[in-house]
């Protein structure tokens, strides 16, 4: 059943119907129908029109019409509320000639772009998406009224309308904008330059009731939707629409639906609940559902003249290319706590990943914690470095270095920025004097240098993380991330620190790396990290590198408590960066090098964005926009869901960080950094989405990727609570990226491309996974396959270079990642 009202607060309004059969009625808003699937005969007034799929038409307010569908009819209707219209518009009549079946008009594709991203949002049932709807609904109406609109001028020159229906018209609009005020007939007659009488009789025979029936029953048609939907008490919506009590409206109400408006409410929701139980409204829904799904998949854009993004580069090879340092964006590998590299499972994964991913680090935490069987307290002939050196041992033995993250840093894993799944207290045991810290701190690194050599230890790094004062607290039913600033009392105290055991390393090997601090750039800000800098450069030994983490957030505070804030910048470790070094330089720090130690999309361990092609996509793009601050080092959070494992984790993918899922299988983010490190040496051209590099000599390695931006429906709700269903219709949009590359000055003859992509369908594990059907429990057989049918989608093709020209094209889908090789043949 179709709806008959809409909110007085609406400007436009969204369903979905799958009604085959609609006979002849009227309504006071404005409607525009697009056929979603199947196909249509609609009748407006006298004239007929066949409408198939992606058809659209606008029906104007108060005009007759009816309609006849397929079976398989999906329907779209917009209700569009036609005062508030003639309100921003400062007119009397609001008229539309918008009809795709009738007529061609380039603005269509344009249209049926906004109208699929109301339907893709439609899908997303959280309320607090409404900014981003409204924003929508603005865009349709000014696309509808810049190119279908009939202007006051253009009235004399109608001829589909009705004879005399332009008048009935004038005076529902008159009325329809006045309503919710009291109106007289006088009113009326004055704005039509006409008497009282004829306005009148013309009203009683038009719509067969007198004029204070025809203004009772607008008001009572708007008062619906506030009666049906909202729990707005009855007096103030006989107030909101105009009746002068809610006595009056009572008596109305009563003659129209022969009961009181407050028993209506109460008997239509119990219908409706009835209704919901016994009906099947649910695998109704289900399938509308599935069918909008299936329509957006097929068509991205809407179809009509496809629109699609471009991206045309012409490149000059006899520029001078740039050199391409790749150990910057990929250098570092986080895994975690040290004691998790004693798990075989991580380590196989760190083999299978060292040469194709091209890392030489391996960072991790708490070197002296739990399961590493040393106590730091013990007198020096005592200390047990043990377990320390079996891990180590396997770093070297495999050319891998470490970065050390000392200190006392939590084991921490969690939902969303306010729930944690696990808050684990560090073991590590405060020291009893100075002079124990410096102690401690030279025997352990004089135990290095004899099991390893001063060269080997000299190349690594050893950070000096400071703990900020971050905790989950339990709050009714949950956790509650709380935070306190620290202190200058507190950094001096960290500060403090630093210099005991910077000049304990650096008295038994000057050519130590040591630095720190790990600050969280997104909860210091500008002006906190500043302040941080500033007290270091006072008096203090100076570190050897800064480190900072760069996590889309920022920290505000709500009553006596702070929350972090998602942030929608997605160029926000660049800008982050930026942020330190500008502070790096106002101070003593500015030759410092700087590492993004962690870096990531987000810091939720159960977030489905980390399993997802747009990770890849955003990886890829953050390298490409941070390659000119590439005297960093970055270190993206996490290697491997093996850090996120948990008991609520028996799935194959549950939204943890890494890299590769706990059985090693690779995610899409593996891929970005596999593409990436393919690349040659030199750069020759780049920009936001592309990055083509080459050889000494006629051999190019393009990495490319369509990463699309995020609705506010994304960020609405909670990181955990977003499904892998859900996910995709929160993109802002699916179009596809046709790029186009010319070479000039390239050697003519025949060229082998060779391309590599991840997308929806390719190397993407969780639609994989999904084709089992998320089986939670998978043979060793069953996993090996996936490990096997996850990799990129290849395709060979040759291309012709013609005059010392030639001519790439391909296309990217939405979030996919590509790398193209050309080689000669």
């Amino acid at each position: 059943m179709e709806k008959n009202h809409m909110k007085s607060s609406s400007l436009v309004e969204t369903e979905l119907v799958t009604t085959q059969m609609i006979n002849t009625h009227w309504h006071g808003f404005i409607e525009l129908l697009y056929v979603v699937s199947g196909q249509m005969e609609l009748v407006i007034g006298e004239h007929r029109y066949v409408m198939k799929g992606q058809d659209i038409a606008v029906i104007n307010a108060n005009r007759h019409h009816a309609y006849r569908g397929s079976s398989d009819l999906l329907l779209g209707r917009f209700l569009i509320s036609d005062a508030k219209l003639q309100e921003m518009l400062g007119i009397s009549t609001v008229l539309f000639w918008c009809n795709s079946a009738a007529e061609d008009h380039e603005a269509f594709s344009e249209l049926r772009l906004v109208l699929n991203r109301i339907l893709n949002d439609s899908l997303n049932e959280a309320s607090s998406n409404r900014i981003y709807r409204e924003s929508l609904y603005y865009r349709l109406m000014h696309i509808l009224c810049s190119n279908f609109l009939v202007q006051q001028g253009e009235l004399l020159y109608r001829t589909d309308t009705e004879p005399g229906e332009d008048r009935l018209q004038e005076i529902f609009a008159f009325i329809r904008s006045n309503y919710h005020r009291n109106i007289r007939l006088k009113d009326l007659a004055d704005t039509l330059y006409l008497s009282e009488t004829y306005v009148s009789k013309y009203i009683k025979k038009k719509c067969g009731i007198n004029f204070v029936e025809l203004v009772n029953m607008v008001r009572l048609e708007q008062s619906m939707e506030d009666l049906i939907d909202t729990n707005t008490p009855v007096i103030k919506i006989a107030m909101d629409n105009g009746f002068a009590s809610v006595a009056a409206y009572n008596k109305y109400f009563k003659e129209r639906y022969q009961t009181t408006p407050t028993e209506y409410r109460k008997k239509l929701q119990q219908e409706r609940a009835e209704k919901k139980e016994n009906s099947g409204q649910e695998e109704e829904t289900r399938q509308i559902r599935a069918k909008v799904e299936q329509f957006l998949s097929e068509n991205p854009l809407a179809g009509g003249g496809e629109q699609v993004q471009e991206l045309h580069m012409a490149i000059d090879l006899m520029e001078k290319p740039l050199p391409l340092q790749k150990d910057w964006f990929l250098s570092v590998i986080n895994v975690g706590r040290l004691s998790g590299l004693l798990n075989y499972n991580l380590q196989e994964q760190l083999l299978f990943s060292r040469d194709r991913l091209g890392f030489s680090y391996v960072r991790f935490s708490d070197p002296f914690g739990e399961g590493m069987y040393l106590d730091m307290l013990a007198p020096v002939a005592q200390l047990n470095f043990g377990r320390m050196d079996a891990i180590l041992d396997f770093l070297v033995r495999n050319h891998l270095k470490p970065y050390f993250e000392l200190g006392d840093k939590k084991m921490r894993l969690l939902r969303n920025m306010d729930q944690a799944i696990l808050e684990k207290e560090t073991s590590f045991r405060e020291f009893e004097s100075d002079a124990q810290m410096r102690s401690f701190h030279c025997a352990f690194l004089n135990h290095l240098i004899r099991r390893y050599g001063p060269a080997e230890v000299s190349s690594w790094y050893f950070e000096l993380h400071e703990q900020e004062e971050l905790s989950y607290l339990s709050a009714s039913g949950g956790n509650r991330f709380h935070f306190e600033p620290m202190s200058d009392e507190a950094h001096q105290k960290y500060f403090h620190r630093f210099d005991i055991i910077a000049d304990a390393f650096r008295e038994i090997l000057p050519e130590v790396q040591i630095g720190g601090g790990g600050f969280p750039v997104q909860h210091y800000g500008a002006d906190g990290i500043r302040h941080i800098f500033s007290l270091w450069a006072n008096g203090h030994r100076q570190p050897d590198f800064v480190s900072v983490t760069s996590f889309p957030y920022h920290l505000q505070k709500e009553s006596r408590y702070y929350f972090e804030k998602r942030s929608t910048n997605v160029d926000f470790v660049l800008h982050n960066i930026q942020l330190v070094k500008k502070a790096m330089k106002e101070s003593a720090l500015e030759d410092c090098p700087l590492h993004v130690a962690e870096y990531g999309i987000t810091l939720s361990n159960r977030a489905v964005v980390n399993d997802s092609c747009y990770k890849g996509a955003f990886l890829i793009q953050n390298v490409l926009s941070c390659m000119e601050e590439s005297d960093i080092l970055l270190g993206q959070w996490l290697f491997s869901d093996l850090y996120d494992d948990y008991s609520d984790t028996n799935r194959l993918l549950f939204g943890g960080a890494g890299l590769l899922n706990k059985n090693g299988i690779p995610k899409p983010s593996w891929y970005a950094f596999d593409f990436l490190q393919s690349c040659f040496p030199n750069v020759v051209k780049k920009d936001r989405n592309l990055l083509v590099t080459r050889d000494n000599a006629n051999a190019f390695r393009i990495v490319a990727h369509n990463r699309k931006n995020l609705t506010y429906s994304y960020y609405a709700k909670k990181e955990d609570e977003i499904s892998a269903d859900e996910f995709p219709q929160m993109l802002e949009d699916k179009n596809p990226l046709h790029v186009t590359i010319l070479f000039e000055n390239i050697p003519d003859g025949t060229y082998r491309i060779k391309r590599q992509c991840v997308n929806a369908s390719y190397g993407n594990l969780l639609n994989n996974w999904q084709l089992t059907g998320r089986e939670t429990e998978l043979s060793m057989d069953e996993l090996e396959h996936l490990r096997k049918v996850t990799t990129y989608h290849l395709t060979i093709q040759t291309a012709v270079a013609k005059e010392n020209k030639m001519e790439l094209q391909f296309v990217l889908e939405a979030d996919e990642i590509t790398s193209l090789q050309i080689t000669t043949r």
